[in-house]
C-alpha cells in the first residue's frame, strides 16, 4: 500500500516509521533474495496495512462521534471524509437518444424532471374558500387551529442563522434579530394562509441543486433534488408539522415511525397547487 498524501489527518509518525522500515526491508529482500528477508518484509507489510486501517477507522469514528446531535456538521464531515466535490452539472445529459451539453438546457431539463416527480401531490380540488372559518375541533377529528404569537416567535428564534437565503432573499440572521417586531405581521400572514388555503408563490419557489446518487451521470433518474426553501416557508411547515404531530401522538393514530412520513405528505400537499407547481 502506497500513501499518496501524507497530509491525511490520520497519518502519524508511527505509520511513517513503519512505512520506512517496510520499504527498507523490501529493498534488502529484493537484493539478497533470502527467504528470511522476504518473510520479514511480508511481516512489516502486513503490519503497515493493519496500522493504516486502524488509524483510519479510529479517525472516522472519532470525527463522526463529535457530530452527534448536529446533522449539518455530520454531513459536512461525511463529505470531507469521502472527498466528495460540490455537486455540478454533468458534461452531458441524455434525453432519449439526444445528448444535451448546453448548461441552460440542462437546467431546464432537470427542472422539468423534478417537477414531474411532484405529480403525486397534484390535486384538482379547489384550494380556496369563499367564506373561510376555522372549524370547531372535536376530540377525534383534526382541523388546523390558528397559530399563536408565542408559537410563531419561538419558530423565528429557533431558525439556524447559518442557513442560506432562499428565493425571497430574506436573511435568516436578520429575521431572528427582527423577530419581536415582525412576529405579529407574520402571525397574520400564516393564519390567513390556513384560512384561505393559499400560499405566496415566492414561498413555493426553491433553489434546486441536482445531487448525483449512483450510476451513469448522464441519466436524469440518477439524480435527486436538494432544495433550498425560503426561511418563512420552513417556519410555516414547522408550525403545521407541530399541529399534525401533536394530534397523531395524542390520539395514537399511527405508530411513531409512520408519523413523520404522514407529516411530510400532508405538508407537501398543502403547499403544492397546480398554478404554481412549475415555480418549485
Amino acid at each position: 500500500m502506497r500513501i499518496k498524501n501524507r497530509c491525511n489527518p490520520w497519518f502519524s509518525q508511527e505509520i511513517a516509521e513503519l512505512l520506512h522500515a517496510r520499504d527498507t526491508a523490501w529493498n534488502k529482500a529484493r537484493a539478497s533474495g533470502s527467504i528470511s528477508d522476504w518473510k520479514y518484509f511480508c511481516h512489516l507489510r502486513n503490519k503497515c496495512l493493519v496500522s493504516i486501517r486502524n488509524a483510519k477507522s479510529h479517525y472516522y469514528v472519532t470525527s463522526l462521534s463529535d457530530c452527534s446531535g448536529n446533522p449539518s456538521k455530520f454531513w459536512r464531515t461525511i463529505k470531507t471524509l469521502s472527498n466528495r466535490l460540490t455537486s455540478s452539472l454533468p458534461t452531458q445529459i441524455s434525453q432519449g437518444s439526444i445528448f444535451i451539453s448546453d448548461k441552460n438546457e440542462q437546467c431546464d431539463l432537470f427542472n422539468r424532471h423534478f417537477i414531474a416527480a411532484g405529480d403525486i401531490f397534484h390535486t384538482t380540488s379547489p384550494v380556496g374558500n369563499s367564506n373561510p372559518t376555522f372549524a370547531n375541533t372535536s376530540p377525534h377529528s383534526f382541523f388546523f387551529r390558528p397559530f399563536t404569537r408565542s408559537e410563531v416567535l419561538s419558530a423565528l428564534c429557533s431558525l439556524d442563522p447559518r442557513k442560506p437565503t432562499g428565493a425571497d432573499h430574506l436573511n435568516t440572521r436578520l429575521l431572528i434579530l427582527a423577530a419581536p417586531f415582525i412576529v405579529d405581521i407574520l402571525l397574520h400572514i400564516f393564519n390567513l394562509t390556513l384560512l384561505t388555503g393559499c400560499i405566496p408563490n415566492i414561498w413555493k419557489t426553491a433553489f434546486v441543486t441536482p445531487l448525483h446518487k449512483s450510476g451513469p451521470t448522464n441519466e436524469l433518474n440518477n439524480y435527486r433534488p436538494i432544495s433550498k426553501l425560503p426561511c418563512l416557508t420552513k417556519i410555516l411547515e414547522r408550525l403545521i408539522s407541530n399541529q399534525i404531530r401533536s394530534f397523531l401522538s395524542e390520539f395514537s393514530v399511527l405508530k411513531k415511525q409512520c408519523v413523520r412520513n404522514v407529516q411530510q405528505v400532508i405538508i407537501k400537499s398543502f403547499h403544492m397547487s397546480p398554478e404554481t407547481k412549475e415555480s418549485c
